[in-house]
């Protein structure tokens, strides 16, 4: 209703071919403009979820477990094939890996308020690591990013 009485002011004031066409311009620019944002609000998400990611594995491999621990809510929860593990789990099991390296692949995010979903395609190399596709659930808490969860599936190697 309301774009109809706008294309009626329009139209009544220029000629019809030069309104239809800056009418069309603006809807173009409209739709740029909020695919802009979108893209820019996705990419945002894409690199906190990478920067969030990278700091936790790189803490994990230099062995900073106060780093790390920082970084792990007190209700954390996790899973994994063994079954459901809290903070305190979760510490105690990266305290007794060894990571020599590392990579992060095909991470995808996915950002609602003050949540953050991040999933990807770990790959490591050490003693005691796991590679495998994971989940990480990150939330932001009195201005700082929090690991509430972390569930894994491992890369099984038959033999």
């Amino acid at each position: 209703m309301l774009l109809n009485s706008i294309i009626k002011k329009v139209t009544s004031t220029c000629h019809k071919g030069l309104c239809v066409f800056m009418l069309v311009v603006g809807i173009v620019c409209l739709t740029q403009t909020v695919h802009a944002q979108e893209s820019s609000n996705q990419s945002s998400s894409d690199r906190l979820a990478h920067e969030l990611v990278h700091q936790f594995w790189n803490d994990v491999k230099l062995g900073d477990v106060d780093a790390y621990s920082r970084l792990i809510e007190s209700n954390f929860q996790g899973l994994n094939t063994k079954g459901i593990y809290n903070r305190n789990n979760q510490i105690s099991g990266l305290e007794g890996l060894t990571v020599k390296s590392f990579s992060i692949k095909d991470l995808v995010a996915a950002k609602s308020g003050d949540t953050l979903v991040i999933s990807y395609q770990f790959h490591a190399r050490g003693t005691g690591i796991v590679s495998g596709p994971s989940i990480d659930v990150w939330s932001k808490r009195k201005f700082r990013w929090k690991l509430i969860s972390h569930s894994y599936v491992p890369f099984i190697i038959s033999k």
